[in-house]
């Protein structure tokens, strides 16, 4: 399955919780985010992922932050 595919079920599920429209937009742009780092490295689905990956990513994030 693709990340998008995948991002649609996670959505599906948030909705069938309960979860307001906000939260689940807010979830959906916080993976979109990591989506799109993953897909510059050429990861085109979950069954790319790795430990060492989703620590690089972390890492990433921190450091975007940290720069402004």
């Amino acid at each position: 399955m693709t990340f998008e595919e995948w991002l649609l079920r996670y959505s599906e599920h948030l909705a069938l919780e309960g979860m307001a429209r906000r939260t689940i937009g807010g979830r959906s742009w916080c993976i979109g985010k990591f989506v799109a780092w993953a897909a510059e490295l050429g990861i085109e689905g979950p069954s790319g992922l790795t430990v060492a990956l989703v620590e690089d990513y972390r890492r990433h994030r921190i450091e975007t932050v940290n720069a402004r």
